[in-house]
């Protein structure tokens, strides 16, 4: 009996109990993301809201190193040379992430009361005007026109993500919120690209370096068209915490279909309340301290020491010899399609692989790279 007892448990009941198991399995994930799946009403429409919202972050990359691809023309183009060139270029240089810090600012509060779609369209406006005062030949007034540019950028940095993350379903926000880095990427390439149309070498009746430094207008100009026209509404997750649910309601309404509307606010709801200075509350210091320790390690990888500086970089120590700008013109490019590719290979290997691995890894690759940057900086590579 023992015998048959166990026979029949190895042959009928274990592997029934584990079909059992495989069948539960399958239904709570495969058939709970298909259902999830088709809760909203058109994915082509939420990636085309999240696209138009990060042409903030193409808008933000020109202005990074609008003047880095413009250098020698912009300061030939200066009429009232108030301070010594190296001062000139540290000055407009600076400019940009001085008033990202403002637009930082600037944003957390705009966003919380005005609203994120409203926040995007301010800082639209702001780069129209910043873009428009940054091509005149003043020093002054093209710092003030740069700083204007920085708070866009700053606007643009916090309240783009923000944006994309609470309009965009659980299951698409991956590749929405990847968009955000690939346009930034996308937006130095485009500058660098552009400068291909400055004079070789450089002279001060060249005007092209204006057409670069107003080119980021238009894509202000059409993402405030797409939020006024295409996307006139705020995420409900900003409504719910206005306490206003008949306007969150109408919002997913745009996004999900009749039937998971309800669904998905009592979702919203459930979401946590905060304040930004909760953020250095006893419940969230440690992560804090994290999150503050990565953003100021990102400020020593290089990355903007290239995206300031790379054309007096590749030019040499020289700063009067301008012969071989066509060679650094291409370098510049192929520095803005390695931040591409970054952007693209790091989305995808950060859900294979772990963000704590490309953390880990990247960094010991970054000091690598820097050591061979300021190695190779002593070699005469210019004939």
């Amino acid at each position: 009996r023992r015998v048959l007892f166990r026979s029949i448990l190895k042959l009928y009941i274990i592997p029934t109990l584990y079909f059992v198991k495989c069948l539960s399995f399958l239904q709570t994930n495969f058939i709970f993301m298909y259902q999830s799946s088709t809760q909203y009403k058109s994915k082509d429409y939420i990636y085309f809201i999240a696209l138009n919202a990060n042409l903030g972050a193409l808008v933000s990359g020109m202005f990074f190193v609008s003047f880095n691809a413009c250098m020698y023309e912009v300061l030939q183009a200066l009429e009232d040379n108030i301070f010594s060139q190296p001062m000139e270029r540290a000055i407009l240089s600076s400019a940009i992430p001085f008033g990202g810090m403002i637009g930082a600012m600037i944003a957390s509060c705009t966003s919380a009361y005005l609203g994120r779609r409203t926040t995007m369209i301010i800082a639209d406006i702001i780069s129209i005007v910043g873009s428009i005062v940054s091509i005149h030949n003043l020093i002054h007034v093209m710092i003030l026109g740069r700083i204007l540019c920085g708070i866009a950028s700053g606007i643009n940095y916090l309240v783009i993500p923000l944006y994309v993350r609470e309009i965009s379903p659980s299951e698409m926000s991956g590749k929405t919120g990847g968009l955000y880095r690939f346009l930034f990427a996308f937006g130095i390439f485009l500058t660098f690209l552009m400068s291909f149309g400055l004079t070789d070498p450089p002279v001060p009746d060249d005007k092209w370096w204006k057409a670069i430094f107003l080119t980021p207008c238009v894509f202000a100009a059409v993402r405030t068209f797409g939020l006024c026209f295409f996307a006139h509404f705020e995420p409900a997750r900003f409504h719910v915490i206005s306490d206003d649910p008949d306007k969150a309601m109408v919002s997913l309404s745009r996004i999900y279909k009749p039937e998971y509307v309800q669904k998905m606010f009592e979702i919203e709801k459930r979401a946590e309340k905060g304040r930004f200075v909760d953020v250095f509350g006893p419940k969230y210091r440690k992560q804090a301290k994290v999150l503050l320790l990565l953003y100021f390690v990102m400020q020593f990888t290089g990355s903007n020491s290239l995206n300031f500086y790379s054309t007096m970089i590749f030019n040499g120590e020289d700063d009067e010899d301008t012969s071989n700008i066509a060679t650094v013109r291409f370098l510049n490019v192929v520095v803005a399609l390695v931040k591409i590719a970054a952007a693209l290979i790091g989305g995808v290997l950060a859900d294979k692989l772990g963000r704590r691995f490309l953390l880990v890894y990247g960094n010991l690759f970054i000091s690598v790279t820097l050591l061979l940057m300021a190695g190779t900086s002593y070699i005469e590579y210019f004939p």
